[in-house]
């Protein structure tokens, strides 16, 4: 009996790694693109990582903001970059590689977290469909949402180290679930938001149907648990939280999540935020309402997804305003889609091995193998759902900055949008924008319901916000301003603003980039928060438990399989 069963568990083991060899070599022919590089966020990334490379024991920036404190980011994902970088020297590769791994690993998270719900056949089967979930595609490519992402790998990995706990009574695998929603803080705090709703259909799969140990053990136990969730995710942060005690809410800036995306069909709106996230699993899911129906023990599963897949629609329904009231609006929404979608892989998997009625599982198995054969002709084309334009060269760029020191001190650019991180990743130049608006400390760019001021033109009021950000006498606004005039349009748009405001034109040869610069009779006081050089507790706090919690937990993990079945 053994013998039979050390087998099976051997033929899983040998599906699941090539699963995971699938899953290496795809990732890795979209990677050969480049496409991650154009994703929205993916700069702000590499810019977060290349701080945490030039100075790993420090809680400030100086280079976005006049200056800012990194503290405001959980710092996993990015040191992990880091590292890498202080190895290579490369440092969009760095950030190219550790993305790989973790969309690499994903499958084996997927097919743990699958497992704490149906059987590993079932299992094996949503493993290899999350290597082409859409909404995957869009989250790393198109969104760049690098550090959420690893945040939801981590936290699927503790979901199933904690479900574990409830079976076994394993207290190792309680300690490595609360190391692994360790990791997920440390990446991405807006992850704990996928946590609650799973805790509470695991628990209640567990807390009655396991009838070895009475209720009120089940209950305690239960607790400690999460208490200690509730602690690792205080201490390994700390520096985050004591920032966020002090942290006033912003006027919420817009944001196409939260429109109402039912009311925008037939869009590039609704397809980027609904049909890119889905593509043909919504069929799938349609069909998974009725089979599943029968089967009562799916319903709090499938009750949780229908949760998320609501949040995803933004501000189509009141459920976001519902569950986090006036806050609702400086969230963004298609992380839910995201949630969702990975979700249903459990029920996918289910459904396609025991739905009943013949005619639903055909349409179910229709449904997905479509929706793979759009990620093959995505892989060839990951371009396909870009919302980002082609990244300019920004060598003449720098040598201006080299030519010009004072450029270094305080520089704004105009029509760069996600390309606006480059100038503060490759130089140590200080700007008063931004890609991380929450970590704004200007009153007037908090209040203003703008994003980033290189993007004035795509906000309501932004050229009059633009104009009397740049006429402000309470600080030096720029020095130099570096203007894209790739769009005519909009560059004579802003080409109109500056002039008012009293900058000239220096052309910059060969380039379609210009630079403006504008000399000041009374030089306002530059201000920036003065750094202590010394170590403190919540230096040394913020650059050595994350990674410490990551090793001690991968650790843990080894340890737990060895002496345990590792399901």
């Amino acid at each position: 009996m053994m013998t039979i069963y050390q087998d099976e568990k051997k033929s899983v083991n040998n599906r699941l790694l090539i699963i995971i060899l699938i899953s290496f070599l795809f990732w890795g022919i979209a990677f050969l693109s480049g496409a991650q590089l154009n994703s929205w966020d993916g700069l702000t990334h590499i810019f977060f990582s290349k701080g945490y490379a030039d100075n790993w024991w420090s809680v400030w920036d100086d280079r976005w903001y006049g200056g800012f404190n990194k503290a405001s980011y959980p710092p996993l994902a990015h040191q992990l970059v880091a590292l890498l970088i202080i190895i290579t020297g490369k440092i969009e590769l760095s950030y190219s590689i550790i993305l790989w791994l973790f969309l690499t690993i994903f499958p084996l998270a997927v097919y743990r977290f699958s497992r704490v719900f149906i059987n590993a056949d079932g299992s094996l089967i949503a493993a290899f469909l999350s290597i082409f979930l859409p909404s995957i595609r869009v989250m790393t490519f198109v969104f760049g949402q690098f550090a959420g992402f690893a945040s939801l790998t981590f936290l699927l990995l503790s979901i199933s180290s904690y479900s574990i706990f409830m079976r076994q009574r394993s207290l190792l695998a309680g300690c490595v679930s609360v190391g692994w929603l360790g990791c997920v803080v440390a990446s991405h705090t807006n992850t704990f938001f996928f946590l609650a709703p799973l805790l509470f259909v695991v628990t209640g799969l567990y807390l009655f149907n396991v009838l070895k140990i009475s209720l009120k053990q089940k209950l305690v136990s239960n607790l400690i648990i999460i208490s200690l969730y509730l602690l690792i995710s205080a201490i390994i942060i700390l520096p985050f939280w004591l920032w966020f005690l002090d942290y006033r809410m912003q006027t919420p800036i817009m944001h196409p999540s939260r429109w109402n995306l039912l009311s925008l069909v037939g869009t590039g709106i609704f397809r980027l935020y609904f049909l890119d996230m889905y593509d043909y699993l919504l069929l799938a899911y349609l069909v998974l309402a009725i089979g599943l129906f029968r089967d009562r023990s799916y319903l709090l599963l499938f009750f949780c997804f229908s949760i998320y897949f609501l949040l995803g629609l933004g501000g189509s329904t009141d459920l976001p305003n519902i569950v986090f009231g006036k806050d609702w609006e400086w969230l963004t929404y298609e992380r839910f889609s995201v949630w969702a979608s990975v979700i249903s892989l459990p029920m996918i998997g289910y459904g396609l091995q025991s739905l009943q009625v013949p005619s639903l599982r055909f349409l179910l198995k229709v449904f997905v193998l479509i929706s793979v054969l759009n990620a093959f002709i995505w892989l060839f084309n990951p371009s396909i759902n870009q919302m980002t334009r082609q990244r300019m060269d920004l060598s003449s760029v720098y040598e201006v900055f080299n030519s010009n020191t004072q450029c270094k001190n305080r520089f704004l650019t105009l029509g760069f949008d996600y390309q606006l991180p480059e100038f503060s990743i490759y130089t140590n130049a200080r700007t008063l924008d931004g890609l991380w608006h929450t970590a704004r400390t200007d009153d007037f760019l908090r209040q203003s319901g703008m994003g980033s001021l290189d993007t004035a033109l795509y906000w309501g009021n932004g050229e009059n916000l633009l104009r009397e950000f740049l006429a402000r006498k309470d600080l030096v606004p720029a020095r130099c301003i570096f203007l894209n005039e790739t769009n005519l349009l909009n560059a004579m748009k802003y080409r109109t603003i500056l002039i008012e405001t009293g900058w000239r034109q220096e052309k910059i040869d060969g380039s379609l980039i210009s630079y403006w610069v504008r000399s000041y009779e009374i030089l306002a006081q530059e201000n920036s928060e003065p750094k202590d050089g010394s170590l403190n507790l919540q230096i040394l706090l913020w650059g050595i438990l994350p990674i410490f919690n990551l090793c001690l937990t991968i650790f843990a993990e080894v340890v737990r399989c060895k002496v345990a079945s590792c399901e």
